[in-house]
């Protein structure tokens, strides 16, 4: 099982790691059902380590203004 570091600012994140907004695609079983979720999170570096599967938000700094 893997984790991540959730940020707001680069000061949050460890080994000057840069705080980035990612388009994450996480795979997930809830109520026994498999599902895979595509969150937009802030998170300390690229995580895409198992279970997580994100690239840096293309074109834009802020996920959310370019889902819009």
């Amino acid at each position: 099982m893997g984790s991540a570091q959730l940020c707001q600012t680069d000061a949050e994140c460890v080994n000057q790691m840069k705080c980035r907004w990612q388009v994450c695609t996480i795979p997930t079983t809830i109520d026994g059902i498999s599902v895979t979720l595509t969150p937009n999170l802030t998170m300390c570096g690229i995580q895409s380590d198992a279970p997580f599967d994100c690239t840096a938000c293309p074109g834009a700094t802020n996920c959310a203004q370019q889902a819009n």
